[in-house]
């Protein structure tokens, strides 16, 4: 709907939310101009059966009006159920009006739609309407109305009976209790003292569901619903997964009788045994509930809504419409019962509407990638690979049977043309000319025989136009091949399109991002922007699409509700802010954090404060306000966001102004001196720097930057404030420190400009500065030098000779250790052309064995090949590469060890390359030339395994967003 225009949106948020809308009684005296702004400012929610809507002591400025279904309100801790909402009821009043904690905790107990307005959003539509907006000031300014609300929410939870334990809770820290389960309201609990966390629901036998359903009165409580089956019941889906199965076995059965088989009895036998399968499920399915607004389960309104939907085809698929046939020719006769095999013929062509049952294929098809959780790419392989299968078969049976249609039910059936399957056919069809075109002995020819004739027809028809080694001589016959070749070539065009849509979606991330990446060195090129900026640019994109796959977490959450959002956010952060404010929070441990205890001198340098800051600007009684307030750490942990550093990245600098804290969840990060020359302490996953910039907008202390790879989560300043305004007494604190921060920063520079003072020239010179080093370096050499001329000229010899072995031996290491930049065009132009060259050797050795040509031109090529991929195998041990984290390996020995070690690495380079035509010179005296070449051609198909590594290079450049030739080369 975001596509559409302003005025267009309005009008449709408006047809279907305004009349909900005004029912809320603080809008029901606004006029339809404000109910038209509101709604277009609301968002649906759809929340499913069991699941969180609304935690109590929560702080979110949003009203939830339940617009569809049916909702709980839970104790606080979980455990019982103490009140139900239903459909036009409201409820959040005490966060969207008054930004206070939430009163209730509220779960879906039907499927809800639930429309969601935002204080925050709707500010900007009250400003336009002032006399609303006056009335919901004077609203908010009424205690008394907060207090009603406090007692309507007491009333409710009356019902509850507050043990002791409940009230310890009421007054305990957030620490981590373990998983339990409560048995009134049946779902599982992650109990954090007095603030739980949801974890999911017990799910509900059919008998519970339906129990409650007629005390409720939504069913009348007769016997009848007690028949319904719902569609989630385990066993009606795996009775629905062998209909399936059913419906293919019978499509295929009906159409062997009726083209080829319909001779054996033991067809027929399996074809009523499938069909009494057929009416069981007719008869099941008179009673499945469905959903229509609501679950019906009433047994009168289920058959109702099948016979309307499915009930004819299934009739028409079921009915054995081979009894009209037995009006015509009596299915007894002096043989027995089904003995006449002309009167069988017709039988099973009545029996064509069975193929009917195939409507059950795509309907299950579209049920099973309906849902998010499955593998649509298998599903659909395994879609189309069935079509492809059914189609095949049915237009083998076709093109036979309309050659070979029922013949005189009444003649002379002891000369038939294919006495094995008891077929006459037309003179004038296919069939008749198969014994010069496929030398077919009519009276031997098998059901094997003819299906395979039958397919292989089929198949060119569908493909194209066929060989020309079959033709159709009947005009029926040539209408049916027409028909066949348009299906298929529609249906070879669709499949094709479907595959190449569902690789294109498989790379649409990829694609994505390395747009993305493209655009950003488009203007970096426009701007003229060169050198290490443009490069380290360009490396961070591919960094992040290593580590992150082209996912913002940004977005992923965006369309979740607040507590779900909530409910991720703290498992994610909570120990993190636990840690960093000083709460005492314990939960389940996600990472292991280094322990590193810092020095009192360490702590000044690296700009850290002297232990968890909260402590050292709070008062004692609101740091016991937070720990035992879930609601803070809650609202807080949706405020942060996700970074990512490379190595050597510079994270902060020195005296920057900013205001953010940065939380580090893996990697390491390194504390500078003032000169940014050497590292003063390294700061492990699990601790944090920072918090001097967030809570006091003071400069930076020190530079900081990434040593290794890093994942780090930033809380900036502005969020910290839009979290503590809902804690007004917190918020008095938190800027008092700041501004006595402040004042201390002042008092500081000024004292530093007063013992400021001249240095003299003497303290210069007496300073071991830069200047005089190098002086001092230069002077030094001057005097070795002049010394070296002293010694005696075989000494001068010996000492250059030694020095110039030194420097060559340095030099060849150097070389030696040199690596090759996996982004170089070098790297890229050697790869490809070794790919092309693999590709060529696969065929050249492939090729000579199976034509028994040997070729000496091509077995020089292939020799000459090997070579270069002998010396292949010492350019990899130089490649360098990206690591797992992201991390670029340029060094030799990490790059070698990891060839070394790779599972098509150095091993399997060294089996594919290996030079096995010397394995049997010996041979050489003692067989023909011409033997001995095809000995070395035989010998020499080891190397064939050389073309996994094609495929796994091709893999990894699918993968990459650096290179674009692989479009190319594909």
């Amino acid at each position: 709907m975001h596509d559409l225009p302003i005025e267009l949106q309005q009008i449709v948020l408006m047809k279907e939310r305004g009349r909900f809308l005004s029912k809320i009684p603080y809008f029901e005296q606004a006029g339809q101009a404000f109910i038209r702004d509101l709604a277009s400012t609301s968002v649906m929610y759809f929340f499913p059966r069991e699941e969180i809507i609304q935690y109590s002591e929560t702080i979110t400025r949003e009203l939830f009006c339940i617009r569809k279904g049916t909702c709980q309100i839970l104790s606080d801790d979980l455990s019982e159920i103490v009140g139900i909402y239903g459909e036009g009821m409201y409820f959040g009043e005490a966060g969207f009006l008054f930004g206070k904690q939430a009163t209730m905790t509220v779960r879906a107990k039907t499927h809800c739609e639930i429309l969601v307005l935002d204080f925050d959003k709707i500010k900007s539509v009250l400003e336009r309407y002032p006399v609303i907006e006056r009335q919901i000031t004077e609203l908010q300014l009424t205690p008394e109305y907060y207090d009603t609300l406090l007692q309507s929410v007491e009333e409710i939870m009356k019902s509850e009976e507050q043990d002791d334990d409940t009230l310890k809770k009421k007054y305990a820290s957030l620490t981590y209790q373990g998983r339990r389960y409560a048995k009134k309201s049946k779902c599982y609990i992650e109990d954090f003292g007095n603030f739980p966390i949801y974890a999911g629901a017990e799910k509900e036998t059919v008998e519970e569901k339906l129990l409650k359903l007629s005390k409720t009165k939504l069913i009348p409580p007769t016997p009848r619903y007690r028949g319904a089956i719902l569609p989630s019941n385990p066993l009606y889906i795996r009775w629905e997964c062998f209909r399936f199965v059913l419906a293919i076995t019978v499509s295929v059965n009906s159409s062997l009788l009726f083209a080829f088989l319909h001779y054996k009895k033991e067809l027929w036998i399996l074809s009523y045994i499938l069909g009494l399968f057929c009416w069981i499920d007719m008869y099941i399915r008179l009673h499945v509930a469905f959903y229509k607004d609501n679950l019906k389960v009433d047994m009168l309104e289920t058959a109702k809504h099948y016979v309307k939907t499915s009930f004819l085809i299934d009739l028409i698929s079921c009915f054995p419409w081979e009894v009209i046939g037995w009006m015509v020719v009596s299915p007894f006769d002096e043989n027995g019962f089904y003995s006449n095999s002309e009167a069988l013929h017709l039988y099973a062509c009545l029996r064509a509407p069975h193929l009917l049952q195939l409507y059950r294929i795509p309907l299950a098809f579209s049920f099973w990638q309906s849902g998010i959780a499955t593998e649509k790419a298998i599903v659909t392989f395994a879609k189309f690979f069935l079509y492809c299968v059914l189609f095949l078969h049915f237009s083998t049976c076709t093109v036979f049977a309309i050659a070979c249609p029922p013949a005189d039910l009444f003649g002379d059936t002891s000369n038939y043309l294919l006495p094995m399957i008891k077929h006459n056919c037309s003179s004038q069809s296919w069939v008749y000319h198969m014994d010069y075109t496929f030398n077919v002995v009519y009276e031997t020819a098998t059901f094997t025989e003819l299906y395979s004739i039958s397919l292989y027809f089929a198949t060119t028809t569908l493909s194209g136009v066929g060989y020309g080694d079959i033709h159709p001589y009947l005009t029926s016959m040539k209408m049916t091949m027409v028909f066949i070749m348009v299906s298929g070539a529609l249906y070879c065009g669709y499949v094709a399109g479907t595959f190449a849509a569902m690789l294109a979606n498989a790379d649409a991330t990829r694609a994505a991002f390395t747009e993305k990446k493209e655009s950003i060195q488009l203007f970096l090129k426009s701007q003229n922007i060169t050198g290490d900026l443009y490069h380290n640019t360009v490396n961070f994109y591919a960094f992040k699409w290593i580590r992150t796959k082209g996912i913002d977490q940004d977005t992923l959450f965006e369309y979740l509700p607040s507590s779900l959002l909530g409910d991720i956010s703290t498992i994610i952060y909570s120990d993190l802010i636990a840690k960093a404010f000083g709460l005492d929070i314990k939960r389940k441990q996600r990472r292991k954090s280094v322990a590193q205890n810092l020095s009192p001198l360490e702590r000044t340098l690296s700009g850290k404060l002297d232990g968890p800051f909260f402590h050292k600007i709070l008062r004692k009684e609101s740091v016991d306000q937070l720990e035992t307030d879930g609601g803070f750490i809650r609202l807080l942990a949706r405020q942060i966001r996700p970074c990512l550093y490379r190595a050597n990245d510079l994270i902060c600098k020195r005296n920057d102004f900013g205001s953010e804290m940065y939380f580090i969840e893996k990697g390491e990060v390194e504390v500078l001196s003032q000169d940014e020359l050497t590292v003063i302490i390294k700061l492990n996953a699990g601790q944090y720097f920072g918090e001097g910039s967030l809570l006091f907008a003071e400069p930076r202390a020190t530079t900081i930057r990434a040593a290794t790879n890093c994942d780090l989560y930033v809380l900036s300043k502005k969020s910290l404030d839009e979290t503590v305004k809902y804690y007004p007494d917190i918020c008095k604190q938190i800027k008092k420190a700041a501004e006595m921060k402040r004042e201390q920063l002042l008092q500081r520079t000024m004292d530093m400009s007063k013992v400021q003072k001249n240095v003299s020239a003497t303290d210069i010179l007496m300073n071991d500065t830069g200047y005089i080093r190098l002086y001092k370096h230069c002077m030094a050499e001057e005097e070795n030098k002049a010394k070296f001329k002293d010694f005696p000229f075989h000494v001068r010899i010996k000492s250059s000779i030694t020095q110039f072995l030194i420097s060559f031996l340095l030099n060849v290491i150097r070389i030696h250790n040199t690596t090759i930049n996996p982004e170089s065009t070098v790297r890229v132009v050697y790869q490809y052309t070794s790919c092309l060259l693999i590709i060529i050797l696969f065929w050249a050795i492939t090729y000579m064995p199976s034509v028994f040509d040997l070729d000496r031109g091509i077995f020089l090529f292939t020799m000459i090949i090997e070579y270069i991929q002998m010396f292949e195998i010492i350019l990899k041990f130089h490649i360098c590469f990206y690591d797992e984290s992201g991390s670029y390996i340029s060094d030799y020995r990490s790059v070698s060890l990891s060839y070394m070690t790779r599972k098509v690495g150095y091993i399997y380079d060294v089996i594919c390359s290996f030079p096995y035509a010397f394995t049997i010179l010996h041979l050489m005296n003692q067989v023909s030339p011409i033997t001995f070449l095809s000995i070395i051609v035989y010998v020499r198909t080891f190397h064939l395994l050389r073309i996994l590594t094609v495929l796994v290079f091709m893999h990894k450049e699918e993968q990459s967003i650096i290179t674009k030739y692989m479009h190319c080369f594909c």
